[in-house]
Order: C-alpha cells, then sequence, then structure tokens
C-alpha cells in the first residue's frame, strides 16, 4: 500500500480522516485482489511501509478475518490520478466498449503528493464491464 500512497498527504486545512478512509478502501481492494484465483499484478515493495500504512492494513485484514463488512464490496482495481474529473479508465485487457473499462466506484482526494506538484486523487474502479 505503502509504494502506492506513500507519497500522498493531506492538504492544508484538509480533513486527515479523508486519507484514513481512502486508505482503508485501499487496503481492502489490495484484500480482494490477493484473494483472487488470478490477482493482478502490484508494485514490489520497494521500502518499509508506514506505521499509519501498516496499521491500517492489519485492521483491514482483522475486520475482514472476523466477517466484517468490505467497505469496496469486493472491487480489486485501484490507481491514483491527477484527473480530478475521472470517469474511467482502461482495463487494458484490449476489449472494447464497456468491458474494455473500468469506471469509478469510489475515489478520494485531493492529496498533496510530494512527487508532483499537481493534487492527486486514489481512485477504486468497478472491474470491467460494470
Amino acid at each position: 500500500m505503502t509504494n502506492e500512497v506513500g507519497s500522498l498527504s493531506t492538504p492544508k486545512k484538509g480533513n486527515p480522516d479523508v486519507l484514513g478512509d481512502a486508505k482503508d478502501a485501499l487496503a481492502n481492494t489490495l484484500i480482494n485482489n490477493a484473494n483472487l484465483d488470478n490477482p493482478a499484478k502490484v508494485a514490489p515493495a520497494t521500502g518499509t511501509a508506514s506505521t499509519q500504512d501498516a496499521q491500517i492494513m492489519r485492521d483491514a485484514a482483522t475486520n475482514r478475518a472476523n466477517g466484517g463488512a468490505d467497505p469496496v464490496e469486493g472491487r480489486t482495481q485501484f490507481g491514483t490520478t491527477h484527473n480530478p474529473s475521472i470517469q474511467s479508465r482502461s482495463a487494458m485487457n484490449h476489449l472494447k466498449g464497456a468491458a474494455g473499462r473500468e469506471t469509478v466506484y469510489e475515489k478520494f482526494g485531493p492529496f498533496r503528493d510530494s512527487v508532483s506538484r499537481r493534487p492527486t486523487w486514489i481512485v477504486i474502479y468497478n472491474d470491467p464491464g460494470h
């Protein structure tokens, strides 16, 4: 998770709970992806998770193992974007129409990004065609 959103922080006067909620949604999306028969590839770990990220992943895994609700309702696709009005993205499956697109399920942000001057959003996507 830290590879995906480690450079993000709450902007001045922003609500820090929004970033926490986004990370919780991302953690659950990662859990859903890992539980697939053929999980999508994720970036290899390149460093140590922040204390907050590690705690969020532990909490999400514990919640789910104890039968807790999945706040992303089974979604497995995620990403970040600088586009505030994103509606969908290519599913990279070479299909045309809705089957080849992932639409936005939920978008969090904007967040300050330490590797870009542009605001960044965390996006949870619907599976292709939904």
